[in-house]
């Protein structure tokens, strides 16, 4: 029996690879991350960040009273460091984590301050006022039952 002949494979030609430069304000990684977000989501989460603003009712006296009973938390909010960090992470949180990673008064703030809202948030959420079964839409009909 007579086999077919391989086909010999041809060698690519050798084509000289001109390296692009990458040109612009970001390094690459950042260029990625920048490319990942969604125009929507970062409107919606700009828009909930101004209702947090503008709707105080967040700000509890429970959250106050906690707030008043931990010293260190009340002065990082008065440290300037902490202060321009806050205000950096709300516009460019890269760059708040490039400028302040080295600094270890600002990150136990952040971790001692961001775990006493998670606290904060994660009891309110639990004292909020559950909604009302059947005040949404109608319950479904059991299968087999007269429709009314």
């Amino acid at each position: 029996s007579a086999k077919a002949p391989k086909a010999k494979r041809q060698p690519k030609p050798q084509e000289d690879v001109e390296e692009v430069p990458f040109i612009g304000g970001l390094d690459p990684e950042s260029a990625r991350r920048e490319s990942l977000k969604l125009p929507e989501v970062q409107q919606a989460l700009q828009q909930n960040m101004s209702k947090l603003q503008e709707d105080k009712s967040w700000v509890t006296p429970t959250l106050l009273n906690a707030l008043q009973s931990r010293p260190d938390l009340l002065q990082g909010l008065s440290n300037p460091r902490v202060q321009e960090a806050m205000a950096l992470m709300q516009r460019d949180p890269e760059e708040a984590k490039r400028k302040f990673a080295g600094d270890a008064d600002v990150a136990k703030f952040l971790q001692e301050f961001s775990g006493l809202m998670a606290t904060h948030f994660d009891v309110l959420s639990k004292e909020a006022p559950k909604p009302v079964p059947g005040a949404g839409a109608p319950a479904p009909v059991p299968m087999g039952s007269p429709a009314s």
